[in-house]
């Protein structure tokens, strides 16, 4: 499903059947560029009660989030934002000891195409994680995805070719009505709320 409202009818964050995502560890030598990838998102806890997930945007102090996670300053201030929260190794317990930055300052937001981009303070020490840039393009129909994310607050997971089925997780729609006509694309991935705000 979509990492979205949950509950808006057409956007909900759901596993099918069987959850199919796996650890980010297990992309390592699988598909190294998907786990290198995956280092930079980050795990949102707002307010310490509410859960998303974020990710840096270019090479500056950038993050984008769902605007249904947060919109406002005040609430960014409110947010810990976890780098490096991932398992150890495939199938383990053993978790890698986080990098944790607050929220600092939200530099646009909107509800029609539910972004929020944002800054975080002590950058420099995230730096290291990389960045991922947006890809202006509009997707085919049936074109595979992945998506790195913190389903349920849990470490680093990835939704995609490992562990879905062939097809499972793909564009089935590349111009789903969203807040707007068009706006966005659908599929059926496994996610779970917390998933909100992940790149696909």
């Amino acid at each position: 499903s979509q990492p979205s409202r949950p509950g808006h009818r057409g956007r909900e964050e759901s596993v099918c059947d069987t959850d199919e995502s796996v650890d980010a560890a297990c992309y390592r030598s699988a598909d190294p560029v998907a786990y290198t990838r995956s280092k930079a998102i980050a795990r949102l806890l707002i307010n310490g009660t509410e859960l998303c997930t974020g990710w840096r945007l270019g090479p500056k102090d950038r993050m984008l989030t769902n605007n249904h996670c947060f919109t406002t300053t005040s609430q960014a201030y409110e947010t810990e934002v976890w780098f490096n929260y991932q398992c150890a190794r495939c199938g383990g317990y053993d978790v890698v000891q986080p990098t944790k930055v607050w929220g600092a300052q939200v530099l646009a937001t909107d509800r029609a195409y539910d972004y929020t981009l944002f800054t975080v303070d002590n950058f420099s020490s995230v730096q290291k994680f990389g960045y991922l840039r947006l890809d202006t393009s509009r997707p085919v129909k049936g074109q595979e995805l992945y998506i790195p994310q913190h389903p349920a607050g849990a470490p680093t997971k990835i939704s995609g070719a490992l562990g879905e089925q062939a097809g499972t997780c793909a564009v089935a729609n590349n111009a789903y009505d969203g807040y707007a006509r068009g706006s966005d694309v659908s599929y059926y991935c496994d996610t779970e709320g917390g998933s909100s705000g992940s790149p696909v």
